[in-house]
């Protein structure tokens, strides 16, 4: 047998390393759980959890997993929720595709043209949407108790290597995963997605479908029309 302080010495220096971790990744969900239950938290994951992937930088992952697990007696309803925001930030921020972009004005003359219902829209490849059921990028240490508010987000990574998001609607949100595997004309989409949405293709809705692409231009996250 091992010398019990020695052994006691290893398994706090590797709950520290995990909790390291924990710490840097969901700092908000840290901050509304408070000192003393988030170090019990992580502790019990830490001693309960067997994880899958010798990596460290999967850890949150991982916690995240054991977090949806754990979390069905309803406590906290709000916090995988927000782990998995605050866990979505960084899996866009170590993802290994590169971001590249065309030139900006370029791109919103295409949208602005009379003929931007013909181009094809190009997405970061580093997004990604999700659909929750609490405002999860509002959150902070003033809101112990957040009301549900469904919410739609979308993040990703700009050209200049910043992780971003956008807010979205339902429709929005389709649109957006239409646009992630589309090769047809923007058109086609639009359609597509209006449908899906039982919702009437007239030129006005067809239009709003290009503002909104206008506003996503400007936040980074279209790197190509043509």
């Amino acid at each position: 047998e091992g010398d019990p302080v020695r052994l006691a010495i290893y398994r706090d220096l590797f709950f520290n390393n995990v909790k390291g971790f924990l710490d840097a990744t969901f700092p908000v969900c840290a901050s509304l759980c408070g000192e003393q239950e988030w170090q019990a938290l992580s502790r019990q994951f830490f001693s309960s959890h067997r994880c899958h992937s010798p990596y460290f930088l999967d850890i949150p992952a991982e916690f995240l997993q054991w977090l949806n697990e754990r979390n069905g007696d309803g406590q906290r309803p709000w916090l995988p929720q927000l782990a998995h925001y605050e866990w979505l930030e960084l899996a866009m921020d170590i993802a290994p595709e590169t971001v590249k972009s065309a030139d900006p004005e370029h791109m919103e003359h295409q949208l602005l043209s009379p003929d931007a219902l013909q181009c094809r829209v190009t997405l970061s490849p580093v997004a990604e949407g999700h659909w929750y059921q609490y405002p999860v990028h509002r959150l902070s240490a003033e809101q112990s108790d957040p009301a549900p508010a469904p919410t739609g987000l979308i993040v990703f990574r700009n050209v200049a290597d910043e992780v971003c998001f956008v807010e979205v609607s339902a429709f929005t949100l389709l649109l957006f995963q239409h646009l992630q595997s589309a090769v047809i004309p923007l058109r086609d989409v639009i359609l597509s997605v209006l449908e899906k949405g039982n919702i009437p293709a007239s030129d006005a809705a067809l239009q709003g479908a290009v503002q909104v692409l206008l506003q996503w231009l400007a936040a980074g996250l279209i790197i190509d029309v043509n």
